[in-house]
């Protein structure tokens, strides 16, 4: 697929990459599939063979979108062991009220700013610890949340790193750059 048209999305640009492109998913040797919630179905079988199953959501707002966020679950039945958020906007008083069934919630909302904000939810049944350690977070200009799971004798280091818009580029690289 060499060329882009309407008819076109993200994610069969993404799964048929020109070979001549370096994936950088393949040259750390990671199986990686991805996927919308529109072509869920028929991909069962892919998804039961995978290690673990993350989706990322850019929520702007979960107070305003978590019943959005459980409908989406319970209706694409994809059953996710790792949910990663940006743009969460929530703040100390509110972050405990965005609970799921079956995951622990773990948060960085902004305090000093609206908006913002980063978040993951972890299946119950995985072992986890913060990677605070890892996780450069200045609010407002490169926020991040990371951990480390612990899958059998399988170490994964999993996060969310959001840039906001209007922020330093280059900041951002090189904090991408330092944070990798």
């Amino acid at each position: 697929m060499n060329t882009l048209d309407t008819e076109t999305s993200l994610v069969d640009l993404l799964n048929n990459m020109d070979k001549k492109t370096v994936n950088p998913l393949q040259i750390m040797k990671i199986n990686n599939e991805y996927l919308d919630s529109d072509s869920k179905s028929g991909h069962s079988k892919t998804l039961n063979r995978c290690i673990l199953k993350v989706i990322h959501l850019n929520i702007h707002s979960l107070p305003d979108k978590f019943d959005k966020l459980k409908l989406l679950l319970i209706s694409t039945k994809l059953d996710p062991d790792l949910i990663l958020l940006c743009e969460t906007f929530l703040n100390d008083k509110n972050q405990n009220l965005y609970q799921l069934i079956g995951y622990q919630f773990i948060s960085k909302p902004r305090v000093n700013k609206a908006c913002g904000g980063v978040a993951i939810y972890v299946k119950n049944e995985l072992n986890f610890k913060m990677r605070n350690d890892i996780s450069p977070h200045t609010e407002g200009i490169f926020e991040t949340i990371m951990i480390e799971i612990i899958n059998k004798e399988k170490r994964y280091i999993i996060g969310e790193i959001y840039r906001p818009p209007n922020t330093n580029e280059q900041i951002a690289l090189n904090n991408y750059e330092e944070t990798l």
